[in-house]
């Protein structure tokens, strides 16, 4: 007996779930919250200016200095 493609089209969501299923509890662990570490590693950008003829834009960038505890 063979199986027609039209009768795989009922199963087919039914086997996309079920490849799914497994991942779930552990996509559900994943910690969002914030964390100092997380802080200590984003950077920042300040100051945007436009140059003359509008080509560029000129910005500082700005980030925490982990060893001396202030922003460098």
């Amino acid at each position: 007996m063979s199986l027609r493609p039209t009768r795989l089209l009922p199963i087919l969501p039914v086997l996309f779930l079920s490849l799914l299923a497994p991942q779930a509890p552990a996509l559900a662990q994943e910690d969002s919250h914030l964390q100092l570490e997380h802080y200590l590693d984003w950077e920042f950008v300040n100051s945007p200016q436009l140059s003359p003829d509008g080509s560029q834009v000129i910005y500082t960038r700005e980030w925490i200095d982990k060893i001396n505890d202030r922003h460098a």
